[in-house]
């Protein structure tokens, strides 16, 4: 899957207006998600999703801070300026194209790896 791609797969979900917001949406969930999330496991999803997504995850990789699924939502909100309902449906959208793009093996080995409080936040049929 290429960058436009991925994109326009998340402002198709979110029905957002443009590719511009879409990024900044994408940019938030997946810096933040990267936050929880050890060095090797943000790598281990970057690796699979297109160069300027893995800019997105790599650039905040690394921080390490395991807070629950509610802080990522509220954080996520924060930084979008929206309500939280609309965070926690906006971040599971992200969730959903970058569990396309990096494909079932990959994801299910990264899902492996990764507390409950995110692996909630995938698609369901990836929670085991």
């Amino acid at each position: 899957m290429q960058t436009r791609e991925f994109l326009e797969k998340v402002r198709e979900r979110s029905h957002l207006p443009n590719l511009g917001e879409t990024e900044i949406l994408c940019r938030a969930v997946l810096g933040v998600l990267a936050e929880r999330m050890t060095q090797d496991e943000a790598r281990g999803l970057a690796e699979a999703l297109p160069a300027a997504i893995q800019e997105m995850v790599l650039e905040r990789a690394g921080i390490y801070d395991p807070r629950s699924e509610p802080d990522l939502i509220r954080e996520i909100a924060a930084e979008q300026q929206i309500p939280e309902d609309e965070a926690r449906r906006q971040t599971r959208d992200v969730l959903h194209v970058v569990s396309e793009a990096v494909g079932d093996d990959h994801l299910m080995d990264l899902l492996g790896r990764l507390p409950d409080n995110l692996r909630r936040l995938f698609p369901a049929r990836y929670r085991t």
